[in-house]
């Protein structure tokens, strides 16, 4: 019986347990991790770009003030043509 009573308690989610979930693991900014890994900066018009991730058509959309602090530099087709 007593290794019953001690599972559930140990199964147990307590709500103050999750809270404290949050404090240990500060927020993340997940929205600059992306655009690090999707934005690059392209070497010859100086701005930012990325191919459109939403329709599949091969948009390019091109950022004119934009941080190119940690971009990868590449060419943006738009140039390369």
């Amino acid at each position: 019986m007593a290794n019953i009573i001690n599972e559930f308690v140990k199964n147990f989610s307590n709500p103050d347990k999750a809270k404290q979930k949050y404090k240990q693991n500060p927020f993340k900014d997940k929205d600059s991790i992306r655009a690090d890994k999707f934005i690059k900066h392209c070497k010859l018009c100086n701005k930012c770009w990325e191919h459109n991730r939403r329709d599949y058509g091969g948009a390019v959309l091109i950022y004119e003030n934009f941080p190119t602090y940690g971009k990868k530099k590449e060419v943006c087709p738009i140039c390369s043509n």
